[in-house]
Parts: C-alpha cells; sequence; structure tokens
C-alpha cells in the first residue's frame, strides 16, 4: 500500500508493506523527520495485539459510542479498571481502562480477557484507532471490516468519519457491502493494478 504526499518541498512517497514473515511496515519514508507520523498503520489481527486491553480515560465515551454500534450490544469500560501511570512517552500521568465489558441480549456480561480472538481483534481496532489518531492524518487500516458482522460494516465507516472528521483513512475491504454501498469516487479496485 502507497501514497504520495504533497508538500512545500514536492512529492514524498510513503509505502508500506507486508513480507509474508508477519512482518508489516514501511518500506519507504520519504516523509520530513518532523511529520514522521503524518500516518499509521493498524495491524488488529496480529495475534500479539490482542494479549491487553487499553483505552485512556478521555476517550471513554467516544470508544463506547463506536463500540456499541460495532458490537451490537451494550458496552461498558468499568470504573473498577480504571488506571494511572506516568507515561514516558507523554511525559506526564495518564488514566487509562485496561478493561472492556461487552453485555449480550441484556444477560451475559462477557470481559475482554473473555472475548473470543474475533472479539479481541475488533476491541484492538478500534482502541488503536483512538490512540493512532492523537498522532496521523491519515490512518491505513488492512480489512477494515474484519470479524465484523456485515450489517455493522457500513456504521462502522460512518462512526469513523463522525468521530474523526479530519483524518484521512485509507482502508481496504472484501466487504462487497461496503463497496456496494460507499461512494464510488472513494473506491480503488486493486485488481485492476495486478499483472
Amino acid at each position: 500500500m502507497g501514497a504520495v504526499f504533497h508538500t512545500d518541498d514536492g512529492d514524498k512517497r510513503v509505502v508500506l508493506e507486508n513480507n509474508w514473515d508477519d512482518k508489516v511496515g514501511l518500506t519507504v519514508d520519504e516523509m520530513p523527520v518532523d511529520i514522521i507520523s503524518a500516518s499509521t498503520f493498524i495491524d488488529a489481527d496480529k495475534p500479539n495485539n490482542m494479549f491487553s486491553f487499553q483505552i485512556y480515560a478521555e476517550d471513554r465515551e467516544k470508544f463506547l459510542d463506536i463500540a456499541k454500534v460495532v458490537y451490537g450490544f451494550e458496552c461498558e469500560l468499568p470504573k473498577e479498571s480504571m488506571v494511572s501511570e506516568f507515561d514516558p512517552q507523554a511525559g506526564k500521568r495518564v488514566v487509562f481502562y485496561n478493561d472492556f465489558v461487552i453485555t449480550k441480549y441484556g444477560r451475559d456480561t462477557v470481559h475482554y480477557k473473555s472475548f473470543s480472538d474475533g472479539e479481541k481483534k475488533i476491541a484492538t481496532l478500534l482502541s488503536t484507532m483512538f490512540k493512532k489518531f492523537r498522532d496521523a492524518d491519515i490512518l491505513l487500516v488492512d480489512n477494515i471490516e474484519m470479524h465484523i458482522y456485515f450489517k455493522r460494516h457500513m456504521a462502522l465507516l460512518k462512526k469513523i468519519e463522525e468521530l474523526f472528521p479530519n483524518t484521512q483513512i485509507i482502508a481496504t475491504t472484501h466487504s462487497s457491502i461496503i463497496v456496494g454501498q460507499m461512494d464510488q469516487k472513494y473506491l480503488v479496485d486493486l485488481e485492476q493494478y495486478v499483472k
């Protein structure tokens, strides 16, 4: 996946590749150092990203808003899971939640540690979006609809647009729902570039 960014110093290329050894990363990055965080990639499907859950307390309401839309159930961040720690990157103490609970059908409460892998991958995608959007103007997401019930694919995209109106999202999808309902001017069929 690649992009060309127009800057005052001319066009700059950024290329993200998967070398099929479970390593995804930038192979070309011509962006100036002061805007190195212009784009970021979320890999919610990687097992290492699913060991624990974390969302900043200040993002609580927005996270729960999108989680309810995507999961289709009541969602909560339990008060007892609130933690305060010093964040060396931010240079200050931050407050976050380290548990996420879904109440299915109004009766079955499931904590993050007991989620299915698919449910964990969705939580990873959503929580990572909030962390990464802080620093990036452009978000790259592979298989944005993965593990999400097909009737909620467009609801996810609409909610992302609502919550992050100033962020450009470049996403891949296999969802016929998204391809059929998205404004065609935003779609690129990558098969036309395969030789």
